[in-house]
């Protein structure tokens, strides 16, 4: 039976617990969108630790007029969910790692779609709604964020979403990065005695729209891309609508985030070739770094996904450019493969996003194409 234990250790728990948490795979056999009710399908995906994703369905105009009373339907769920999950002292380890899992799910599904809605990609969205929405989530956070410090003397859970969204921030080019330093600014302002979710939301808000590549992008001045593989979801809240990359962008990814090669190592022993690759790595070295390119640019896939289809008739953004093996930019026929090989399986991991994302949506007809586009170097006859 396990006891009330100090802050302290109460921090440190959440910590360990949190630290490494990957969100369930969208394909299992027992997992299906619900296309008849959005707030029911946000509910599931925040449950499986799917959090953007389920922040990003609700950036759809067809939201305009019935954007406040879905969030309000979701944050009555996550209420009643949040309730459940009160510590007790009877509480096996297993028990308090899931509760304490749930609330951390429910946590960072509010401030990442409060950041959405800080955004430019939310622009097609009523502001009003936005307005109403936003209010109903900062009293949700502030409320839940009592309760946690009534419960357990402080609000580590809700101190733990935050201090993983800044270091994720943190970890572009190594802190060099204009990604990176708004990250450190937000981190300076937020105090860890205050009720730390508003104030890094309004933080985070000063940050977004005082940035001078929000300013430009809102007032149509000029459009933005990047060329670089992480910080892509802060980017695209200033306005920045594609990404330019290639394999040695994608390896220096790796190089920032640990976390992205402990995934890879992870996937790739699911690939139908890996018994073929481990036997040989030389061999098929051209062939593991177009895996290991395209499962770095996934999230890149999915970041620009919802503004792929919602400036289609505006500006053709969201697209990710992806650079084939310049290894290989001599022979026509080779390249030529290997881009149908991304294609393909871009294809088939959008196939089962675009079915969350735009769940209850009939307005999208070309679901599953990928937001891809293939650059070629120009070097060689081929």
């Amino acid at each position: 039976m396990a006891k009330k234990i100090s802050s302290a250790d109460y921090r440190s728990e959440v910590t360990r617990i949190v630290t490494g948490l990957n969100p369930e795979k969208l394909n299992g056999s027992d997992k299906k969108p619900i296309n008849w009710d959005h707030a029911a399908n946000v509910v599931q995906l925040v449950g499986w630790g799917q959090t953007r994703l389920a922040a990003d369905h609700l950036l759809f105009p067809e939201f305009n007029d019935i954007l406040a009373e879905t969030v309000a339907s979701i944050i009555r769920t996550l209420n009643y969910n949040f309730a459940i999950c009160a510590l007790k002292k009877t509480d096996t380890a297993l028990e308090r790692a899931a509760k304490i899992t749930s609330r951390f799910y429910s946590y960072e599904f509010l401030i990442e779609l409060s950041l959405n809605f800080f955004g430019l990609e939310s622009k097609f969205l009523d502001e009003g709604e936005k307005d109403l929405a936003l209010d109903f989530i900062t009293e949700t956070l502030a409320s839940w964020e009592f309760s946690e410090m009534d419960e357990q003397g402080a609000p580590a859970i809700a101190a733990a979403v935050i201090d993983g969204i800044l270091k994720g921030m943190e970890l572009v080019q190594g802190g060099a990065s204009m990604v990176a330093k708004t990250a450190k600014r937000i981190r300076d302002k937020v105090a860890a005695d205050l009720p730390v979710t508003i104030e890094f939301l309004d933080s985070a808000e000063e940050e977004i729209t005082g940035n001078i590549y929000f300013e430009m992008a809102a007032g149509n001045v000029c459009k933005f891309g990047n060329d670089y593989a992480l910080g892509l979801r802060w980017l695209r809240h200033l306005g920045f609508e594609q990404v330019s990359t290639n394999p040695v962008l994608a390896a220096k990814a790796y190089d920032d985030d640990p976390s992205l090669r402990r995934l890879f190592l992870s996937e790739v022993t699911g690939h139908p070739k890996y018994e073929t690759w481990k036997k040989d790595p030389e061999k098929y070295a051209d062939e593991i770094t177009l895996y290991a390119t395209l499962f770095a640019l996934w999230d890149n896939l999915h970041v620009y996904r919802p503004i792929f289809y919602t400036l289609a008739d505006e500006t053709g953004g969201g697209v990710v450019s992806f650079q084939l093996n310049p290894n290989l930019a001599h022979l026509a026929k080779e390249s030529i493969e290997d881009a149908l090989a991304a294609l393909k399986q871009a294809e088939a991991d959008l196939a089962v996003y675009d079915s969350y994302l735009l769940a209850g949506f009939d307005t999208y007809p070309e679901k599953a194409r990928a937001n891809l586009v293939v650059k070629v170097a120009a070097c060689h006859p081929a």
